[in-house]
């Protein structure tokens, strides 16, 4: 696995310390569904935003240093260029490396969510809605297990990778 800017376990505890500590403060039946939703629901945002407007934003500047540089390195000698150009490939790097954690915090929190409807499910006296949310967060718990397996198995080199 490649280097990554956010050390992945890190956001894990994270989210489960948000969960856990939300989840002692609110008082009600359904807090099992709504506090972990809600979170799920930030998640998906930060990805959302992350995948559809931060990352092509930031590759666009990037490319657009390249381009420039490439027309510099016609007047300026190779060596000033060069350093220029390391720096894009470290910039460019860094952005990638951030991809994988803006899953990894969705996933998880699918996960989390998940194991917090059963829990529900368990100790409320809700148990219609808390059933019918755990078979949801767990299709999509085995949805995102199955593209973690496809990540694994399959060597990317786009967006996740």
């Amino acid at each position: 696995m490649a280097h990554s800017a956010v050390d992945l376990r890190l956001i894990f505890i994270a989210l489960i310390a948000i969960n856990i500590v939300t989840l002692y403060f609110v008082k009600s039946t359904y807090k099992y569904l709504f506090v972990p939703t809600i979170i799920l629901t930030l998640s998906l945002i930060i990805f959302t935003t992350y995948i559809t407007y931060i990352f092509p934003t930031e590759n666009e500047k990037i490319e657009q240093r390249i381009i420039s540089i490439n027309k510099e390195g016609e007047t300026y000698p190779n060596g000033y260029s060069n350093l220029k150009w390391n720096q894009l490939k470290a910039d460019k790097a860094k952005l990638y490396s951030f991809n994988r954690p803006s899953w990894e915090l969705l996933g998880q929190q699918i996960l989390i969510t998940f194991v917090l409807q059963i829990i529900g499910y368990k100790k409320s006296d809700k148990k219609k809605i808390y059933k019918w949310t755990s078979v949801i967060f767990g299709i999509l718990t085995i949805a995102y297990l199955f593209f973690e397996l496809l990540i694994g198995i399959i060597p990317t080199t786009g967006m996740l990778g």
